[in-house]
């Protein structure tokens, strides 16, 4: 069993220690109104154009969350009550509009803590999601699932299962479907011999995300000598206009400063060092950073710069450089492509892997947090469709952000 937003494995509770817990704490989503089944139902899974269009007025119900334990059998055990139901299995309406007597909604297995990114994303992330609500998620994820199986449907004659399992998404490297994440369920007691043996890598894609960041390694990483202010009539222009802006229209205008990949790594220094220090600190320009503890982080901060304070000046001869750790951290996943050497600060890479932070000394489980919500904030509806080639297609009954259309038609790559 997968998570269909991660795409790494949904286990069983483990039975000694809690440090692979996360990856058993999981929430079954499912949908009341079962609007993928009736579309599905009404047009014919798209095989018939020239059905009316329906007027669906079910999807103002809420998406249906349960706390679930992974079983064996590939079964779930609700917490709530203790019944035992197979998600991916709703039986839902026949081709008749008949329901069978068993039915049940459709239901999808996601870790707890990755619907939780997910969810704090949708509602803090400054960027241009497509996603932006719990039923817009389930569309996502449905159409994931349906694609997926119309994948295996269609495919016949000999395979690699490998290559035909592992969906296209996070361009390729950094969706880490079950069957590469073999290293998720590996005897703990091996890793250190196949660590040495360079036959895993980026272990850190099993950590908890949920951890809270501890930055100051990173503060520590960032104290080096004060560089000199760009010294020329333009940009002192520029700093001046800047700052003589009202607070707000400096807020706006620092919030559109990245660009979809981030932040551009050059230092630029036409900013103070204050400004990009309220920037980390304040959350919001890094949203996936909301629990890290400012306050103490702040006063560390502090402590640092008064050490390095020179001797009969104000200005510190060695300070944090606030202006590349944010910018370092703005960053997505590193493409390691098949012809690229390795990332800043990777020694150790693998082409098609994912790569965040090499060049800062941060936590696995911020490495982990990251990728998921870059993920959350790529996905959308329709993200995953079967090739061409597999013959396979799947209906198309909303656009990139859960808005229905028509007519339905059947799409693939």
């Amino acid at each position: 069993m997968w998570c269909t937003i991660c795409g790494a494995g949904v286990q069983l509770p483990p039975k000694h220690g809690k440090e692979d817990w996360w990856l058993a704490q999981a929430v079954m989503l499912s949908d009341p109104a079962e609007e993928f089944e009736t579309l599905e139902q009404h047009y014919h899974a798209g095989k018939k154009p020239a059905v009316p269009e329906l007027d669906f007025a079910g999807d103002g119900q809420e998406i249906q969350r349960d706390e679930v334990t992974v079983a064996l059998s590939d079964e779930c055990i609700l917490k709530k009550d203790g019944r035992r139901v197979r998600p991916k299995r709703g039986i839902g309406l026949d081709e008749s509009g008949e329901r069978h007597p068993d039915s049940t909604a459709y239901g999808i297995v996601v870790h707890e803590a990755c619907l939780d990114i997910v969810d704090r994303a949708m509602r803090k992330s400054w960027r241009h999601l497509h996603a932006r609500s719990m039923r817009t998620l389930w569309k996502v994820l449905r159409m994931r699932l349906d694609a997926f199986d119309n994948k295996w449907t269609w495919i016949s004659g000999p395979r690699n299962d490998i290559d035909l399992e592992v969906p296209d998404l996070g361009q390729g490297f950094y969706y880490t479907f079950e069957q590469r994440s073999w290293e998720l369920v590996i005897d703990r007691r091996q890793l250190a011999s196949r660590l040495r043996a360079r036959e895993i890598r980026n272990m850190w894609l099993s950590e908890d995300p949920r951890a809270t960041p501890d930055l100051k390694d990173m503060l520590l990483a960032s104290y080096k000598p004060v560089k000199p202010r760009p010294a020329n009539a333009e940009a002192d222009r520029f700093r001046n206009l800047f700052l003589g802006l009202p607070s707000e229209l400096r807020h706006l205008i620092l919030m559109h400063l990245s660009s979809y990949d981030g932040l551009h790594l050059s230092w630029t220094g036409l900013l103070p060092q204050e400004i990009w220090r309220d920037m980390l600190l304040g959350k919001e320009f890094l949203p996936f950073l909301h629990d890290m503890d400012e306050a103490a982080l702040s006063r560390f901060a502090q402590e640092q710069e008064e050490t390095g304070r020179g001797q009969g000046t104000d200005e510190p001869e060695m300070g944090i450089d606030w202006e590349s750790l944010v910018r370092r951290l703005s960053r997505g996943a590193w493409a390691a492509k098949e012809h690229d050497g390795p990332p800043p600060g990777c020694a150790d890479w693998a082409p098609r892997t994912g790569y965040y932070y090499c060049d800062l000394p941060a936590s696995t489980g911020l490495r982990n947090r990251r990728r998921i919500w870059q993920l959350a904030e790529e996905m959308f509806v329709g993200d995953l469709v079967p090739s061409k080639a597999s013959g396979a297609s799947v209906p198309r009954y909303w656009d990139e952000y859960g808005e229905r259309v028509y007519p339905v038609v059947r799409m693939s790559e």
